[in-house]
């Protein structure tokens, strides 16, 4: 099954969906800051917030489409209050075409 990733960079709302009758899978996901050069420059703090992929996957998981909101508001703020975080998903669209 093909992976699909995607890049929400703070404050952003951004759907995922499966065509037909395939379901969404979670493989990796995060709210946080890992790399310097995604979602405008910032230093590479390495951070992620706790919980974010288990409250990706509830939202996520299972279902033809998700609607995802990057925000401190949705995960806590898990990095330096002036790095700009970003959620970072990877999926795959599961089942039946």
């Amino acid at each position: 099954s093909y992976t699909y990733e995607r890049s929400i960079c703070q404050n952003e709302r951004e759907t995922i969906t499966c065509y037909g009758r395939r379901k969404i899978k979670i493989i990796l996901a995060y709210y946080g800051r890992k790399k310097a050069f995604k979602c405008g420059f910032g230093l590479d703090t390495n951070c992620e917030a706790k919980g974010s992929e288990a409250k990706i996957k509830e939202a996520c998981d299972g279902k033809n489409t998700c609607k995802l909101h990057a925000s401190n508001d949705v995960f806590g703020n898990p990095c330096p209050t002036w790095s700009s975080k970003y959620i970072q998903v990877k999926y795959q669209c599961a089942g039946l075409k």
